[in-house]
């Protein structure tokens, strides 16, 4: 493999990488936003804002963030999204149409 492959191939890698990346964080400014943590704006950049919402959430509900946003992670954002949706549903509408 020449030089030229070789880093045209670490270039895709990388590429990859942060398309996954960004699309992870982009899933839980989402959920985050969902579940009343405002994020500032849903951008799939890995802020700050979203870093300091990520952080309080996890301490809000008993668990620890290492600043690393990973699939287990996530998949307890999900969980707790649709838990409170499921929450949400169950109560049904008032009167005015408005769910309680």
């Amino acid at each position: 493999m020449n030089n030229i492959t070789l880093t045209i191939s670490l270039v895709a890698t990388l590429v990859a990488s942060q398309t996954q990346a960004d699309e992870a964080t982009y899933q839980a400014q989402i959920l985050l936003t969902e579940l009343g943590y405002d994020v500032g704006g849903i951008d799939g950049s890995y802020g700050g804002k979203t870093r300091r919402r990520l952080e309080e959430y996890f301490s809000n509900n008993g668990s620890s963030f290492d600043r690393r946003l990973d699939q287990g992670e996530l998949d307890q954002l999900l969980a707790s999204y649709l838990g409170s949706s499921t929450d949400l549903l169950s109560r049904g509408p008032t009167s005015a149409g408005n769910y309680t």
